[in-house]
């Protein structure tokens, strides 16, 4: 991850860009890529570095898991007609 943040053109080499890890879970870790950019290049740098990133990991072999989705089709059953009960006392 360093190395894509110093292969980017935006990222200022000084001071350092940095990787810090935000939350050990037990499924994940939480990771923040960090480094200092001009005002004028933030959004390009916000919108194309987790980008970068992302393909840099995949291509070293590391895999990320995709969230699934279960669609469960029920078939719409007969409503069961019945009688209200007496609850009279």
């Amino acid at each position: 991850m360093k190395k894509t943040l110093k292969l980017n053109k935006y990222i200022l080499e000084d001071p350092e860009p940095f990787i810090i890890v935000k939350d050990l879970e037990v499924f994940y870790v939480h990771m923040q890529a960090r480094g200092y950019v001009k005002t004028k290049d933030f959004w390009h740098v916000e919108w194309s570095v987790p980008v970068d990133i992302k393909e840099d990991l995949s291509a070293e072999g590391i895999k990320f898991p995709s969230a699934e989705m279960l669609l469960l089709n029920s078939k719409k059953q007969d409503k069961i007609e019945s009688k209200p009960k007496d609850i009279s006392v």
